[in-house]
């Protein structure tokens, strides 16, 4: 059985990502665990909130804790009476160190992270990716999933295929973690410069592998800049499309930062965006 995990803020929690994971756990006869990231240095109010005419309010602090404990408290309730709703095997860990570190460690010990895309863990708002998910993205240590702000049921897979290592390990991670999404329709986008041919990179070998997983799929290779191509392909897809893409730790990632990608498909497209890294 695999195990997958949400992280959740309980301060501002996410009522999309847990639908998420509560879906996709139960189609996969997975595991979950809810990740509720109650890191002490992070709170819903500013410091200057609780200052009054004679300096810090140690009462008004004391009232803004209280506060934020009990939001904590009715979202890990809220997330457990729906796992039960849903019949799932489920638990919740309350992690109350720094909220960074303790996701990664959580991901070294799970198959799947789901995430919100907003997710900053801070009271300042941040553009994406905020730094919290920047290093979650770099250090992960299990396949991770970026999801958009409304629920959508997944009804077709997008691959992103270069012909490298990585993207195939992403595809690999992604057949063996959702075999239930065999039967829905698939397509394979390869993005070949000016100078190169029209084939697939590992043509053969590609296909006979792919048709052991995916029922429905079809193929497209184009030439071009490979995110000029892949926003432009997208912007015809159905909205109720998952994509998968491959990155090598760091390297691409921060390729895909620099250029601004991830950030285009984030605004753009309400799609979850599947990545894993070896």
């Amino acid at each position: 059985m695999n195990k997958f995990i949400v992280a959740l803020d309980g301060l501002r929690y996410s009522e999309s990502a847990a639908r998420y994971a509560l879906e996709w756990t139960k189609q996969s006869g997975a595991f979950l665990s809810g990740i509720f990231l109650d890191d002490p240095t992070y709170t819903s109010f500013k410091i200057y909130e609780a200052i009054d005419a004679d300096g810090i309010s140690d009462l008004t602090l004391k009232n803004l804790r209280k506060t934020d404990a009990e939001k904590r408290i009715e979202s890990a309730k809220d997330f457990s009476k729906k796992c039960k709703e849903v019949g799932l095997q489920y638990n919740i860990h309350h992690d109350r160190h720094i909220a960074v570190h303790d996701l990664i460690l959580e991901t070294r010990f799970s198959d799947l992270l789901l995430i919100s895309r907003d997710e900053t863990f801070s009271h300042h708002e941040q553009d994406f990716p905020s730094r919290f998910l920047r290093e979650i993205m770099n250090d992960t240590e299990c396949p991770i999933v970026l999801l958009p702000n409304t629920y959508k049921a997944v009804e077709k897979i997008i691959f992103f295929y270069d012909g490298n290592f990585q993207s195939a390990y992403s595809m690999r991670q992604f057949a063996f973690l959702f075999p239930h999404w065999s039967e829905l329709p698939c397509t394979l986008l390869s993005v070949r410069s000016m100078e190169e041919n029209l084939h697939l990179p590992a043509n053969r070998h590609l296909k006979e592998w792919m048709h052991r997983h995916f029922k429905q799929i079809q193929y497209q290779v184009v030439k071009g800049i490979p995110e000029m191509e892949l926003l432009h392909f997208l912007q015809v897809e159905t909205p109720n499309s998952i994509v998968v893409m491959g990155a090598s730790r760091r390297i691409m990632l921060l390729k895909w930062m620099r250029t601004g990608l991830l950030e285009k498909i984030m605004q753009q497209f309400d799609f979850p965006v599947f990545i894993a890294h070896p």
